[in-house]
């Protein structure tokens, strides 16, 4: 599914799409800041592991964690990653 909207996103605009996309399972702190210009925002250590996720992505694919892999329940086909050898000093973050 995925892929399909990858290509029709490219047939009609024909600019070349090639997103990150990190995915992490936990918990959040939400809320609206501002008192002129009203801005929603998350913050938690789980948002800035799905953060490094993503920075640390290669183009075209989705990653995940350990903890969102567990929640699947082996319903979508997933492969191997080697994403703490893109992200030096990440592999340490507490949470996997």
């Amino acid at each position: 599914m995925g892929q399909l909207c990858y290509c029709k996103l490219r047939e009609a605009t024909r600019v070349e799409v090639s997103m990150r996309v990190g995915v992490h399972t936990g918990n959040v702190l939400c809320g609206v800041i501002g008192l002129q210009k009203w801005q929603y925002d998350v913050w938690s250590h789980d948002v800035t592991l799905a953060n490094h996720m993503e920075s640390g992505g290669l183009p075209g694919r989705v990653h995940i964690t350990e903890e969102t892999l567990k929640h699947l329940n082996g319903e979508y086909q997933v492969e191997e990653g080697d994403g703490g050898s893109r992200l030096p000093g990440q592999e340490d973050l507490p949470g996997d």
